[in-house]
């Protein structure tokens, strides 16, 4: 019984970790932090050249973020990279700051969620 319990707990860990704090630990500094320094610093840019390298330096962090003792995990994340710096990135045009985190941030822990409910389903 002792075992079930401990089971439980490594699980609740998981899942707080995985859809909540890694979530947004990374939605701060992917792409609220690093997209608006990078702002700043390409402001003398055009509008168009400092969105894309923006978007582009938030997803290169995003991939490096996710290098856990595997080279070819952060080439299967980039793509996921992108949309969220993406999503950041327009959101925050279109209505301010706070709103653009609060959704890519419910964007992320919604996708981290899939698998891993698929995780306590099957394994």
């Amino acid at each position: 019984m002792n075992s079930f319990f401990a089971l439980y707990k490594l699980d609740s860990a998981f899942l707080l970790l995985s859809v909540f704090v890694g979530p947004f630990i990374e939605t701060w500094l992917c792409q609220w932090l690093i997209i608006n320094v990078c702002q700043r610093i390409f402001s003398t840019f055009s509008e168009r050249i400092c969105g894309i390298l923006s978007i582009g330096i938030s997803s290169i962090m995003f991939a490096a973020a996710h290098y856990f003792n595997d080279p070819y995990y952060p080439f299967l994340v980039f793509d996921s990279g992108i949309v969220l710096a993406m999503v950041y990135y327009f959101t925050k045009k279109e209505f301010d700051a706070n709103k653009a985190f609060i959704l890519t941030f419910l964007i992320h822990a919604c996708w981290n969620l899939i698998p891993t409910s698929i995780h306590f389903l099957f394994i």
